[in-house]
């Protein structure tokens, strides 16, 4: 029996390793256009409640979109029966080497006086609405964001010193941090990471509360019989405690969750909700 995932065909960790573990235990990929994903999500919204076609969704297709975009052909909440949360992976503030900040604290001090800036990959994306989350809970007044088109040039000009800092995803950045060339000053997730365990949550570091995770969640049509929504539950979580699959997931970021259905579809709805009010008290506009 073949079952068909639907991949945005944006970069993630858990799209890097389906090949290498999900393939050989009978599970057939598709990879559409992406759109920011929104291509796939309606292709799999509008699919046969069948449990053979099932989409590999994401904070942005599920929770960020919706806010995003005027004229989406999928409802995120109503069209798609969650089915467990893969995996999560945090960004991590960095600075380049004009700013003298090495802890969250001295950067918000810095930041109400100084005037800095922050790059991200695109505007609407994680790495920008980090941004606006931190500059709304930290009380930042002017804190400057610089869109860019894709996430190697912003990383580029803030080694470079021309932007002051950046929420950049932690597999972007690593390596640059780890060679000196970027300080890292907080991970944005609710725990600290075990590629970086030196450095510190955002949240502990003076902004409690603080937490952004990108995430991948395993998502199936609505209607989808309950029985096979747990079938399929069930075989994902095994996979994802596959001592492999959690090496492979771990050294790229990412986290392996594997939840229940219930707990899922609570978690996406509170991001959902979460991000339509940062993105609407950040000012951005529905495009």
């Amino acid at each position: 029996m073949q079952r068909r995932f639907n991949l945005s065909s944006h970069h993630s960790p858990v799209r890097a390793t389906k090949s290498r573990f999900f393939a050989p235990r009978g599970w057939w990929f598709s990879q559409l256009p992406s759109a920011d994903g929104n291509i796939g999500a309606a292709y799999a919204a509008a699919a046969a409640p069948d449990g053979y076609t099932l989409m590999m969704g994401a904070a942005s297709t599920n929770a960020i979109n919706p806010s995003l975009h005027k004229n989406l052909k999928f409802n995120a909440i109503k069209d798609f029966a969650p089915i467990t949360n893969v995996a999560s992976m945090p960004n991590v503030l960095v600075v380049g080497p004009q700013v003298t900040a090495r802890s969250v604290r001295d950067f918000i001090q810095a930041a109400k006086t100084e005037k800095y800036s922050f790059a991200s990959s695109g505007a609407g994306g994680s790495m920008h609405l980090s941004g606006e989350l931190f500059k709304s809970m930290a009380q930042i007044p002017d804190f400057l964001h610089i869109p860019y088109k894709g996430g190697s040039a912003p990383v580029t000009d803030v080694m470079g010193g021309r932007v002051s800092a950046m929420f950049c995803n932690l597999p972007l950045c690593l390596q640059h941090i780890r060679a000196g060339k970027l300080q890292a000053l907080g991970v944005t997730s609710s725990r600290r990471t075990p590629l970086l365990p030196e450095v510190p949550t955002i949240a502990e570091s003076g902004v409690p509360g603080y937490e952004v995770e990108g995430w991948f969640g395993l998502f199936a049509p609505t209607g989808v019989p309950r029985p096979i929504i747990q079938r399929l539950n069930h075989e994902v979580v095994r996979i994802l405690q596959d001592p492999k699959v959690k090496e492979s997931l771990l050294a790229q970021g990412a986290e392996p969750i594997g939840d229940s259905p219930e707990a899922f579809a609570a978690f996406v709805k509170k991001e959902h909700d979460r991000w339509a009010r940062t993105i609407r008290e950040a000012g951005i506009a529905p495009q």
